[in-house]
């Protein structure tokens, strides 16, 4: 191995960000001719494709779902068990199980710090459930908490 000139030294980090965007050239060139073999195949190949869509479209579907006792498999049977479910998950107090030591966060004597443990009013969960489903699910861009108020409502009657 020999040592650079100082002309190639100036030259070598402007060589390295050309040589860096040809590769990505490259690789982006290598994808879009494998999909566009692929939409070929799948013109000739359709049953291929059909199935694969089709298996995906049921990996993200709930066709059956058990309880303790049933093994419920209709839409609705399966949408009114998730609905008392988390009816009653929402409705029950659980006591918390971790403690956090909150002196050693808060170096202040006179901090006041029993609120930590108290638990969440009604209000407080309804305004935090309001402001989630005005807006999207964190990062998904499609799941939205728009069915949380329902639930929260028909746990207050």
């Amino acid at each position: 191995m020999r040592v650079l000139s100082p002309l190639e030294f100036s030259l070598r980090p402007t060589l390295k960000v050309r040589y860096e965007e040809l590769c990505l050239i490259e690789e982006v060139k290598w994808k879009q001719r494998s999909r566009i073999q692929w939409l070929r195949e799948g013109d000739v190949n359709t049953k291929f494709f059909h199935l694969r869509a089709s298996c995906r479209r049921s990996a993200n579907n709930i066709s059956q779902l058990s309880d303790d006792t049933n093994l419920l498999s209709s839409s609705d049977s399966i949408a009114n068990h998730l609905c008392f479910f988390y009816l009653n998950l929402i409705g029950s107090e659980q006591p918390s199980t971790s403690t956090i030591n909150f002196s050693s966060i808060f170096d202040e004597e006179g901090c006041d710090l029993s609120s930590f443990h108290a638990s969440f009013s009604m209000e407080e969960v309804k305004s935090a459930i309001f402001f989630l489903c005005a807006g999207q699910g964190p990062e998904t861009g499609r799941f939205t908490f728009a069915f949380l108020p329902p639930l929260l409502v028909a746990s207050e009657e």
